[in-house]
């Protein structure tokens, strides 16, 4: 517990200093026109950012401890406040020879701690539930936004402290004491992958759900920017003006999820509730009504419409976030390289859909076009994307592993509604059960029934395959005491003495099974 709460106050922490640097005039404080250079300085600060999202992500899918360990989180926190400190120094300096030089130091030191920060949540929270990841990042986000608003109470000197404050404690809360990560839940299993040997066919199912993800990255990513360059060129906001609505949105948006989550989904499952695929595409929703009411609003109450837009973005971070995690157990990977490749084309879409908006809005201001045309084609695409993409065959697989072919009910749910999440145990054992899927079926009803932890029911399921402990070991990245320390604990609330009375329980089946008097 002591764990979870390090790692959501240190992230929260993060986010609120990257809000605090984007939606207020922090870094212009010592600046008489910086606004040029503003904008050049954060398409640097991007462009280090999908650099270093590639590099961090090779890097620490060779050796992890480059993610995760202190060094890793004080380098980051460090190299934040000195990214701050060049970029808030130089553009008083824009005119100067140096001022160039010292304003791209801190706009590629920024980018790359960021894309290493990113990968550290990535990394923490990689062994956590698919539910609880989605409550992590939903609070995580909602701190960052919570910590902005508050500080927008206060004097600008006090954001400006905030600029080098917050990331160095972010840092120095990471670089606690490790903690493994514990699910304070025994519904939701931590995510147990289907068959290595995943037949060709269906690991191509899986890269095309990963490019419908990206695409809706890279849709909702434009969308976003495109509303930016209406709230500052047609309504005339500024970007403290334009953050408090759009972060105030994004607030509520995630608080709404929240009670979402935390609101049981049904007897069989506690814990969190599983994000679904009609909940994700009730956030597309949400983005289009933004767009729906611009046609509508003048001037500075185009900030109305951002704020819309900011409740379904944020909530789609968040989710997109749980959907990685889900997708790298379903292929045994690491959810460092889904997350790298899902931010990697948010950052490209950042940059390439600012440009395209800013061609955009100067047709809107010569009126060649007008607000309404614009809005209803944005309109559109986000209903093609939430009806097309988001419900394609590929991107069903990729959430939730299930095959084109399958049509699968859970407690007389609809596929639309099957839920996303790491384990896919409820619609399993609903499957009539042969082979491993049979056996996975088994362990994941004696998982429930005994109470085994997220972690222990990993473990259990390689055990079942008849997997050793040293294998064990190796797949769940966990010492050589913990794999033995997760066997003891399973043989005993399963009331059996050895591996092979473990496996014999398993092949039984559940349903055989005997209600025990514990």
């Amino acid at each position: 517990m002591k764990g979870n709460l390090r790692w959501l106050a240190g992230f929260s922490l993060y986010w609120a200093w990257v809000v605090i640097v984007f939606y207020s005039d922090t870094l212009m404080l010592f600046s008489t026109d910086p606004a040029s250079s503003l904008e050049v300085f954060w398409v640097w600060a991007t462009w280090a950012h999908f650099v270093g999202l590639v590099l961090f992500a090779i890097l620490g899918a060779r050796t992890p401890q480059i993610l995760t360990g202190k060094l890793a989180c004080w380098a980051a926190g460090c190299a934040t406040a000195l990214g701050a400190a060049a970029a808030a120094g130089s553009f008083p300096l824009a005119s100067q020879p140096g001022g160039l030089w010292l304003s791209f130091g801190g706009a590629f030191l920024i980018g790359l701690s960021s894309s290493l920060v990113l990968l550290q949540w990535a990394a923490f929270f990689e062994r956590a539930p698919s539910s609880s990841v989605g409550i992590a990042s939903v609070m995580s986000f909602a701190g960052g936004l919570l910590v902005y608003l508050v500080a927008r109470l206060f004097p600008l000197m006090v954001d400006f402290s905030l600029v080098f404050i917050l990331p160095l404690a972010s840092a120095a809360i990471l670089a606690g004491p490790a903690q493994e990560y514990v699910s304070q839940g025994e519904g939701e299993g931590g995510g147990v992958a289907s068959s290595e040997d995943a037949s060709l066919w269906r690991r191509r199912s899986f890269v095309l759900g990963l490019v419908a993800l990206v695409l809706a990255v890279v849709v909702f990513a434009v969308c976003g920017e495109l509303l930016r360059s209406l709230s500052v060129r047609v309504g005339g906001a500024g970007a403290q003006a334009m953050g408090i609505p759009y972060l105030t949105g994004g607030l509520v948006g995630l608080a709404v999820l929240v009670a979402v989550l935390v609101v049981p989904g049904s007897k069989r499952v506690r814990g969190p509730r599983p994000i679904t695929i009609s909940l994700l595409r009730g956030v597309v929703l949400v983005m289009a009504l933004a767009f729906l009411v611009v046609p509508f609003l003048e001037g500075p109450a185009i900030s109305f419409a951002y704020a819309i837009f900011g409740a379904g973005f944020w909530c789609f971070r968040a989710v997109s976030w749980v959907v990685c995690f889900s997708g790298a157990r379903h292929l045994h990977a690491r959810a460092t390289t889904f997350v790298a490749v899902m931010d990697a084309a948010f950052a490209i879409a950042v940059v390439g859909g600012g440009e395209a908006n800013d061609l955009l809005v100067s047709t809107i201001d010569s009126q060649v076009l007008n607000l309404a045309t614009v809005s209803l084609f944005t309109v559109f695409v986000l209903m093609v994307v939430a009806l097309v993409v988001l419900n394609s065959s590929a991107m069903r697989y990729f959430v939730q592993g299930v095959t084109s072919g399958d049509s699968i009910k859970v407690d007389g749910a609809t596929e639309d509604e099957l839920q996303i999440s790491g384990a896919d145990h409820g619609a399993a054992a609903n499957e009539a059960p042969s082979g491993d899927t049979r056996l996975a079926a088994n362990v994941d009803a004696l998982a429930e029934r005994y109470g085994l932890t997220p972690r222990e029911r990993e473990v259990a399921h390689l055990l079942a395959r008849g997997r050793s402990l040293p294998f064990v070991q190796k797949e769940l990245h966990i010492s050589q005491n913990t794999a033995q320390t997760h066997a003891r604990h399973i043989y005993r609330k399963l009331s059996v003495h050895s591996r092979q009375e473990f496996i014999d329980l398993v092949e039984i089946g559940n349903y055989q099974v005997k209600e025990d008097s514990h």
